[in-house]
């Protein structure tokens, strides 16, 4: 009678307490899922961004391609042009005389030579080999 008594005594307060455990660990379970949740998401944003980037490189690179033009053929032609000349007997000598000139022009501009050939040749393969 006396066990039946406590029992009865000890029973509400002990199923709260349990109760009060059980909430616990389901309110922890929940908060690591949604923390691996949240992890999930972040990676398959950074892949969607991923995917998106290399989505506009290749358009660019199309648009590059279509709006290439006659530019790329004359820097081509001006580049080759002294290596051509200079198998040519008798040429030779303009060619120095044309890079002697060169060097004689201001930095700024032999600078925005160099830039406007990587512009067209070079930049976009030079970039992309940096930031993979």
């Amino acid at each position: 009678m006396i066990g039946k008594i406590v029992g009865a005594l000890l029973g509400a307060p002990a199923e709260q307490v349990a109760e009060f455990f059980k909430e616990k660990q389901r309110l922890k379970s929940e908060y690591k899922l949604a923390k691996l949740r949240a992890k999930v998401a972040g990676e398959r944003a950074k892949e969607a961004r991923a995917i998106q980037a290399d989505s506009n490189d290749h358009e660019w690179s199309l648009l590059q391609i279509q709006n290439s033009g006659w530019k790329d053929e004359f820097v081509l032609i001006v580049v080759s042009l002294p290596f051509i000349l200079g198998f040519i007997p008798g040429m030779g000598e303009h060619v120095q005389a044309g890079f002697t000139n060169l060097s004689d022009t201001p930095v700024w501009y032999q600078v925005m030579i160099v830039t406007i050939f990587f512009a067209i040749y070079g930049i976009k393969k030079w970039n992309t080999r940096l930031t993979k």
